[in-house]
């Protein structure tokens, strides 16, 4: 993501927010990435599962090396 993506500004409440920043802080992501990462994940029945797969399999593999670098 860069700092030339489109901002969206919203409202959400106080216990939600609490629970995207523990998952954020448990998977060692920006709130943003949290997001964007739960957002991407909702299109993936979208995708031919294949594909859908492929997208869990590196999100997984993305956590588990940044819990290995730590």
């Amino acid at each position: 993501m860069s700092k030339d993506d489109p901002q969206f500004n919203l409202r959400i409440p106080l216990e939600l927010r609490a629970k995207i920043s523990k998952a954020a802080r448990d998977n060692d992501r920006s709130v943003t990435a949290e997001i964007i990462s739960r957002l991407q994940s909702t299109f993936l029945d979208e995708e031919p599962s294949e594909v859908a797969a492929v997208h869990e399999i590196i999100d997984r593999a993305n956590l588990l090396l940044r819990h290995f670098k730590r």
